[in-house]
């Protein structure tokens, strides 16, 4: 009756020892991120506003600008400022300056000559969600 028992146990414990390591033997295959392109950016779902603002945003820049980024479009700082601190007068904007919005969303890209024209900054109307114009580069 003891030995009937000890090798019930023994069963169990192999049992159990081969169940685990079947699971330890799977191959399990990397989770592989989508690469975004510029060419592609406009084909990304807007996830939150602060996406959909980057995208506008990105969406304003020429082409040989976007080469001039060092960082990834999607992580660009947004902020919403007040329409008095918007630089007059706007570049790619025919919108006179009492015609800018109280509130607007202004988005910056670094790029590589911060040091000499400073930073790309679009400014958006919330309300809108149309680009108003870029601030002046030196």
């Amino acid at each position: 009756m003891r030995r009937s028992r000890a090798l019930v146990g023994l069963s169990m414990l192999i049992g159990l020892a081969v169940s685990g390591l079947s699971g330890c033997t799977e191959d399990k295959l990397p989770v592989v991120q989508p690469q975004v392109t510029q060419e592609s950016a406009q084909q990304i779902p807007e996830q939150t506003d602060e996406m959909k603002m980057r995208q506008i945003a990105w969406n304003g820049i020429h082409e040989n600008s976007k080469d001039t980024l060092t960082i990834d479009w999607r992580e660009a700082e947004v902020s919403v400022i007040d329409g008095t601190d918007v630089p007059y007068p706007l570049m790619r904007s025919t919108l006179k300056q009492e015609n800018i919005p109280s509130r607007v969303v202004q988005v910056i890209f670094p790029t590589t000559q911060d040091a000499v024209l400073g930073k790309i900054i679009v400014y958006i109307d919330p309300s809108t969600q149309d680009t108003i114009g870029l601030a002046p580069r030196k």
